[in-house]
């Protein structure tokens, strides 16, 4: 029975082969569908290769170039002092234009801006700016620089306060110490200047002549004693730290003085504005 229908199969399969009517079949079934299968593995082969294959190293991405960094306000500052110092008035205001001292916390910015106001001939602004200065963060320049306002306002014991404030923050700047013998001598205490300078040269509590021996050479200028007066001058230019010998001769004790033929020299070749 098996072999029988073996023989009918093998029959069926002859007359189908040899029957014209199956032909477009025929081509179909063995022709065109394998071609179509064959397609079909070689794109999946080709597919299956490339995503086998290790992927290419990817090159890292340039760095974007860095910003500038914000300056800081200390930075501003600076660079608005060193514009000022350099004689550039404009710069250093526009520069202290771009910061907000109220809370910067920088007794350097507050003189900044009182030097400033003076240029302008604003006294009444440059106090402000020293007092809110002195108001948040106290400093011995700040102190020194309202005393000379009020001593050009010719409120004496007001300096006199001020300059006593920097002596206590700073006790051995000899601008500051001189500054105040001075100012006692301005107001006619000459006589007590010059007894506390003789108990520092016998007691030596004071052994910096710098700190006090600018007022010496008041001393001698109120006594008319100009050639002593120069010498003793001479020896600040040379000892005194840059800047604080032309401050000292703008005191009004100094100043009125200043037309005498020993004392003039002084003014031509130290004094700074």
């Amino acid at each position: 029975m098996p072999a029988r229908r073996i023989r009918t199969l093998l029959l069926n399969l002859r007359y189908y082969f040899e029957d014209p009517l199956y032909g477009r079949e025929r081509r179909f079934l063995f022709i065109v569908l394998p071609l179509c299968l064959l397609i079909a593995a070689g794109i999946g082969l080709a597919i299956y290769i490339s995503h086998s294959q290790p992927a290419a190293p990817v090159e890292p991405a340039a760095p974007l170039p860095l910003l500038p960094a914000k300056p800081t306000t200390a930075e501003l500052i600076d660079k608005a002092k060193k514009a000022y110092e350099s004689g550039n008035t404009d710069s250093a205001l526009f520069g202290l234009a771009k910061i907000d001292l109220t809370t910067a916390d920088s007794p350097v910015g507050w003189e900044l801006a009182g030097l400033l106001r003076e240029k302008e001939g604003d006294m009444t602004g440059a106090f402000e700016s020293y007092s809110n200065g002195l108001a948040t963060n106290p400093s011995a320049d700040l102190f020194y620089r309202r005393a000379l306002v009020y001593r050009g306002w010719e409120n004496l014991p007001a300096a006199l306060a001020d300059l006593d404030a920097a002596n206590r923050l700073d006790p051995h700047d000899p601008l500051y110490t001189n500054e105040r013998y001075l100012l006692l001598i301005q107001m006619g205490l000459k006589e007590n200047v010059r007894a506390e300078l003789t108990g520092f040269v016998t007691s030596g509590v004071r052994t910096d002549t710098k700190e006090w021996i600018f007022a010496l050479a008041a001393i001698a200028l109120e006594n008319a004693q100009y050639n002593d007066a120069a010498e003793t001058l001479g020896a600040c230019r040379e000892a005194f730290p840059p800047g604080t010998f032309s401050k000292l001769l703008k005191s009004p004790v100094m100043q009125r003085h200043q037309a005498q033929p020993e004392i003039l020299p002084f003014y031509i070749n130290n004094s700074q504005p």
